[in-house]
């Protein structure tokens, strides 16, 4: 499959990046790991790829492209080089451009000499894969050099090492450029990769995603921080995330900084005129410009709002009742004050936003009848914003006491919105993860579109749910074929 393959670019500058419409295979790897020489052995030419004796020769991507329906990509090594420090610095930059924003890459080919084995330098370099999430395939060159006994502790070594890298897919192959040992091996799996998963990519491309943010993850730095930038490589692929954000931990700080004691009813924050004012200061205010400004240090352009910005969201106060627990168990109607729900979406502004390639940034404040504020809560609020946009996709951070569960506790892959509605039916489910599933059902029979609730405290969970064949969470749509 691999034989016709022929050089068709040496790129140096972002700007010159070809446009292929076909899969693409990027090989990766320590200067003068061999690459050059696998690809000649893999697309038997040993013409195809300029092969050098000193360390560091590639100093641009090189392109090669076969028969139209696939193209192998050499990388610049990277340790070693005789280049400058300025120039090995311009084209590590755009390699990582490359490998963070190129739709029609299917996999990343890293290699190893497996006469040294892993080094930290790899090491270094497969940790920048996995905090990226970029998939990759470790292949060992250079095995010719070994004995099979001493191919075989190399090999044991190594995935020793890389026994905990989520983005690594198996298996780890051992090839000789020289020998031809494992080459066949390596043209299979890279043929294979037509048909593999990061193609996800390019069937979304323009539609929208809306992406409830909320939980341990915005408490925590590192999650955070990984969360702003799956956002924006959502937008680098073609992508449109819009993001609805919670931060209920961050009104309790600010109300605990005021000396507000809250009032719960159903689980539900009782919203006087005094909480709500906090409430509103804090979540389109702090909150929601802390999100902002992630998303936009991250290397994205987000802009914040509400849902009182430009009539988005409008509310309808929440109706909530309550059982007394006495001998007829009465159900009282509960007054919680200026907590709301979603009755309609004015999407003008999410459209024109998007066209302008801008992220949403909105925080869950609305305006009601008589110019009422309320707080709604922000599953419903993304469920009812993904309904009028039509989006491809609804998915909700979850802190991992809220993902969706079956009575044994295991996590449940799948599920459908009838399915979804008998867990309703448990007295004892918390009122957080009754508004998820309320949220997903509601969006899935509206659209029948797909919902999704992770657990946020994963790093990158949000495209190891969107861009891996079976996900991390639960999966939600109208109905699933063989569901009992």
């Amino acid at each position: 499959m691999l034989s016709k393959c022929k050089f068709v670019a040496g790129v140096q500058d972002k700007r010159s990046l070809p446009d292929f419409l076909v899969p693409e295979v990027a090989f990766a790897g320590r200067s003068n790991v061999g690459k050059s020489s696998l690809i000649n052995a893999v697309t038997r030419n040993r013409k195809g790829a300029r092969v050098s004796s000193s360390p560091g020769s590639t100093r641009q991507i090189n392109f090669y492209l076969n028969e139209g329906v696939l193209a192998l990509v050499d990388l610049p090594g990277y340790g070693y080089s005789k280049a400058s420090k300025e120039s090995a610095s311009s084209y590590m930059s755009l390699v990582e451009h490359y490998l963070l924003t190129r739709e029609t890459l299917h996999r990343l080919v890293l290699l190893i000499d497996s006469k040294v084995g892993l080094r930290e330098i790899d090491m270094d370099f497969m940790s920048w894969l996995e905090e990226h999430c970029v998939h990759y395939s470790l292949v060992l060159t250079k095995i010719d050099r070994l004995t099979d006994r001493e191919f075989d502790d190399v090999l044991s070594a190594v995935q020793g090492r890389v026994e905990g890298c989520c983005m690594l897919l198996r298996p780890i192959i051992g090839t000789s450029s020289k020998s031809g040992k494992g080459i066949k091996e390596l043209v299979h799996e890279v043929s294979k990769c037509v048909k593999e998963w990061p193609g996800e990519r390019s069937r979304f491309s323009g539609e929208t995603f809306v992406i409830k943010y909320d939980g341990a993850a915005m408490k925590d730095a590192n999650l955070s921080a990984r969360f702003a930038s799956d956002v924006v490589l959502l937008k680098q692929v073609g992508i449109n995330p819009i993001v609805v954000h919670g931060g209920d931990y961050k009104v309790e700080e600010v109300l605990a900084k005021f000396g507000r004691e809250c009032t719960f009813v159903n689980g539900l924050r009782v919203m006087d005129v005094g909480t709500l004012e906090i409430a509103e200061m804090v979540l389109s205010g702090l909150v929601n410009k802390e999100v902002v400004q992630q998303i936009n240090n991250t290397g994205g352009s987000a802009v914040g709002v509400s849902g009182k910005d430009a009539c988005l969201v409008g509310a309808k106060k929440t109706c909530c009742t309550l059982r007394d627990g006495g001998p007829n168990n009465i159900e009282k109607i509960m007054d919680v004050g200026f907590v709301g729900e979603p009755s309609e979406v004015n999407t003008d502004l999410l459209f024109l936003l998007e066209e302008s390639d801008f992220i949403p940034v909105i925080s869950p404040v609305c305006s009601g009848a008589n110019g009422v504020t309320y707080v709604v809560n922000p599953d419903l609020m993304a469920s009812a914003i993904a309904s009028a946009m039509s989006a491809a996709k609804l998915v909700l951070l979850a802190d991992a006491a809220d993902c969706v569960k079956d009575t044994q506790g295991h996590l449940l892959r799948e599920i459908s919105s009838d399915g979804a509605e008998k867990l309703l039916q448990d007295e004892g489910m918390s009122v957080s993860m009754l508004h998820k599933l309320q949220a997903c059902i509601k969006f899935a029979r509206e659209t029948c579109g797909t919902s999704h609730i992770v657990d946020c405290t994963i790093p990158h969970v949000l495209l190891l749910e969107l861009f891996t064949t079976h996900g991390t969470g639960t999966t939600l749509c109208c109905e699933f074929r063989g569901e009992q």
